[in-house]
């Protein structure tokens, strides 16, 4: 296995609890460390996807629920 390069390691960092989006992971990071890195989304995809080459991670889908009323959280 390479060495893990820093944006590959917040990654799987942020992973460590529970599944998350592409955003989620975005914010995971941010929130761990205290806003001084924000990866980009290019980044973030391509250390997924090379995450997933190397069977690190797997995708995870989620049925979604349809409701027709609006939510705001």
């Amino acid at each position: 296995m390479q060495s893990l390069s820093e944006s590959t390691y917040l990654v799987l960092l942020a992973l460590t609890k529970k599944p998350l989006h592409g955003y989620g992971i975005i914010k995971k990071i941010e929130q761990y460390s205290d806003g001084a890195i924000v990866i980009a989304p290019g980044t973030l995809y391509g250390v997924l996807t090379n995450l997933q080459k190397q069977q690190l991670i797997e995708l995870v889908t989620a049925e979604k629920k349809v409701d027709k009323r609006k939510r705001i959280n």
